[in-house]
């Protein structure tokens, strides 16, 4: 019985939403999706919070905070802003500025950012540049 006691009032959901927020932020971007499943109350915590998802766009390259204040200007929150500016979106919008165009070698493109892209994500990029020739 004691040691029930224990694990309620030592649990992280009787954390506040402020201190969990912190934590979650600590986070690399591929832990938090994970932590979105682990239940409601976290879920909600990561997924409905703007300053967690402000942070995680300003975590993004330097050269994608100019597109913040458009996109804010459109009405995108904080949220959306992310997705279109990480993963393969975030590929594809840096791409289109030029970002990875024209590179000298495999050697010049940024380590690990293409492993998540997809068919129809590098055909989206190849007619990018197609385009821009």
């Amino acid at each position: 019985m004691c040691q029930n006691n224990y694990r309620e009032t030592t649990s992280i959901q009787r954390l506040p939403e402020e201190l969990k927020t912190k934590i979650f932020l600590e986070l690399p971007m591929k832990d938090i999706f994970s932590v979105c499943l682990v239940c409601k109350q976290w879920n909600y915590v990561v997924m409905n919070n703007e300053s967690v998802w402000k942070l995680r766009c300003y975590n993004l390259p330097e050269f994608l905070h100019k597109n913040f204040v458009n996109d804010r200007a459109q009405g995108h929150n904080w949220k959306e802003i992310f997705r279109m500016n990480y993963g393969k979106n975030g590929i594809k919008r840096m791409w289109q500025q030029g970002v990875f165009s024209n590179p000298a070698s495999y050697d010049d493109l940024p380590q690990g950012m293409f492993s998540n892209m997809d068919v129809d994500s590098w055909g989206d990029l190849f007619q990018l540049e197609l385009d821009r020739s």
